[in-house]
């Protein structure tokens, strides 16, 4: 082939290819809706917060909640870059490279880094569980110091419940165990009598584990609260936009619906000093691993 002819086709490849390149990239401008305004935020693969199914979809409480907010909100648009480890999330939401992160914890330290908005998703309460023929009775944290002085309490590696079983001094602390489902087996295996957590773990792992013989005691010993943190450069529009969606989602029973799709089991906890951590000077006193 003449060397002209060779150019020739070599150019005539190029042009067709910018042009398949060109399609390509207006398709995907009309799937991004440009007429939307992109937030950006990542996830805690951690569940029932967020969570993949067996077909790579993600699903969570912190997810639909997320969906449900944008659908009511309508002109934005809230990407993921999939799951990243907590503290990164929580690095990144500071520096503003997220936008947004649903499902995060109120204490002195994140709210002087992001800004919350001011409706809680859901509440979070510490929980103790023991095996289900086990006739053990707690009512108080002052009942739960007593009785972990002869018996063993399980609880995540790492996590802030340890800390703050620590803090107050209960005994016989074990926290070796590096995840809840392996705790919550060590228990039924006997080797602790109770295993102490936050109720959405224990309860969705109970509900997706029947082999599991497992009950949670009718007492919650610390509540807590997870809400909607943005970065502070959102709190002026953003935030206030979300402040009246979430509002609306529990004035009209959404936001409860959605945490009873994930717990899918009936609780009846009686509370324990419970501070009201929905005021805007309240703060949690200890810094929650979800």
């Amino acid at each position: 082939m003449h060397p002209w002819n060779k150019c020739f086709f070599k150019k005539l490849f190029f042009y067709f290819y910018g042009i398949v390149l060109s399609l390509c990239f207006v398709q995907d401008s009309f799937a991004r809706s440009p007429d939307k305004q992109i937030f950006w935020t990542a996830f805690q693969d951690l569940p029932p917060k967020y969570f993949k199914t067996s077909d790579g979809q993600y699903r969570g409480l912190c997810y639909d909640i997320l969906r449900e907010a944008e659908a009511r909100l309508q002109d934005i648009e809230i990407r993921t870059y999939g799951f990243h480890p907590w503290k990164r999330i929580q690095a990144e939401l500071a520096e503003g490279r997220l936008d947004l992160v649903f499902g995060v914890a109120r204490n002195k330290k994140r709210e002087a880094q992001y800004f919350f908005v001011r409706q809680p998703l859901y509440d979070v309460n510490h929980v103790a569980a023991s095996r289900i023929n086990d006739k053990v009775l707690l009512s108080s944290l002052e009942d739960l110091k007593t009785f972990s002085k002869t018996n063993r309490i399980l609880t995540n590696r790492g996590s802030a419940t340890a800390r703050y079983l620590k803090k107050l001094n209960i005994q016989n602390i074990d926290d070796r165990g590096p995840d809840l489902l392996q705790n919550l087996k060590k228990l039924q295996a006997g080797r602790g009598r109770l295993f102490y957590f936050h109720d959405l773990g224990i309860y969705w792992h109970l509900k997706h584990s029947e082999d599991l013989k497992i009950k949670v005691l009718p007492v919650s010993f610390n509540r807590y609260y997870h809400y909607l943190a943005l970065h502070p450069r959102h709190e002026p529009t953003l935030g206030a936009r979300f402040a009246t969606v979430l509002k609306d989602m529990k004035d009209d029973g959404t936001l409860q619906k959605l945490r009873q799709r994930y717990l899918g089991l009936e609780r009846s906890l009686k509370h324990h000093n419970m501070p009201d951590l929905t005021t805007k000077e309240a703060t949690s006193h200890l810094e929650p691993n979800l």
